[in-house]
C-alpha cells in the first residue's frame, strides 16, 4: 500500500500512471473515505499543477487490503464507493 498526502501530487500520478488497475481510497477523515479505481475520471482533467493529494490517498493494488485498513479505521460502513467508476 502506498500512502499519498499533500504535495506528493507528481508521485501520486506517475503511481497511478504505472498501476491503471489500482485502487485508491480519497481519506478525508476516519468517518469520510471514498473507493476509487486509479483510472477513475474523478482523477482527469486538473489543472498540471492542481494539488491532487490535497486530500491523502491510500493506493493499492489489492482491494481487500484497502476495504479491510478502511474497515478498521472507520467501520464498515464508512467506505463509500464511487459512483462514477463503482470501485469494483
Amino acid at each position: 500500500m502506498e500512502t499519498f498526502a499533500s504535495g506528493d501530487s507528481d508521485r501520486y500520478l506517475a503511481w497511478i500512471k504505472a498501476n491503471p488497475a489500482a485502487y485508491v481510497i480519497n481519506y478525508r477523515s476516519p468517518h469520510v473515505m471514498m473507493l476509487h479505481r486509479a483510472y477513475c475520471e474523478s482523477f482527469r482533467g486538473y489543472a498540471p499543477d492542481a494539488n491532487l493529494t490535497g486530500t491523502t490517498k491510500l493506493c493499492s493494488t489489492d482491494r481487500s487490503e484497502l476495504v479491510l485498513l478502511a474497515a478498521k479505521t472507520g467501520g464498515p460502513d464508512k467506505l463509500k464507493l464511487c459512483k462514477n467508476c463503482g470501485a469494483r
